[in-house]
């Protein structure tokens, strides 16, 4: 790997309904223990960063999404906001070329 045998460059493209978040975006990153190892901000959708290599490491987002007052089926109330969260795992690798990545994308 470019900067160091045991990290290799990686991307996250952090997406929703299809369409990259716009703004600042806030990835949790951990590593295959579990531990929390940082997190990146995605901007509009793109995060560039080092992972461990031949581990596996895993990355979290959330995004809130607005919503126009819908009436929760159960409590009768109202909310005005949706909550989403995901997860994916990725194993990267290190290559001959600096340049080689892998594209973990958060749906």
């Amino acid at each position: 790997c470019s900067t160091s045998p045991s990290s290799a460059p990686d991307v996250v493209v952090v997406r929703f309904d299809g369409k990259s978040i716009p703004g600042n975006v806030s990835v949790s990153l951990y590593d295959c223990s579990g531990a929390s190892v940082g997190s990146v901000f995605a901007v509009d959708g793109i995060a560039k960063l080092d992972v461990p290599t031949a581990t596996l490491a895993y990355a979290r987002i959330s995004h809130i999404e607005p919503s126009a007052g819908k009436i929760d089926p159960v409590t009768g109330g109202t909310y005005h906001k949706i909550m989403h969260v995901a997860t994916t795992t990725m194993r990267t690798h290190c290559y001959a070329s600096p340049s080689a990545s892998t594209v973990a994308e958060l749906v």
